[in-house]
């Protein structure tokens, strides 16, 4: 089995991967699972806009094959995805708490 999984995340200001939503799978159940699972688990730096820490959606590659390939470092896709604003703007109609609510 071989495929690319690409996997869109919803990073919080703390670093967190919140959602993750398949973008395109690789065409393999198991690998696709596989993609969103190991997307979930994933910390990144968080984003600033200015210096405020905001949410962040990123894509991200999961490229499977048969063996080991001398390109198999992932290829970091962000800083938006096209999708990730509607998965930031949904968060905010659910009314999450942002950590920098001053409220």
């Amino acid at each position: 089995m071989s495929g690319t999984a690409i996997v869109l995340v919803l990073v919080l200001p703390n670093g967190q991967v919140a959602e993750a939503v398949l973008m395109s799978g690789s065409g393999f159940d198991v690998l696709d699972d596989a993609a969103l699972n190991a997307a979930l688990g994933c910390v990144f730096a968080p984003a600033l806009v200015g210096c405020n820490l905001v949410d962040d959606a990123v894509a991200l590659p999961f490229k499977f094959g048969s063996g080991v390939s001398k390109n198999a470092v992932g290829r970091y896709v962000g800083p938006r995805a096209d999708d990730g604003s509607e998965m930031l703007n949904r968060r905010r109609a659910l009314s999450v708490p942002d950590a920098n609510d001053q409220r």
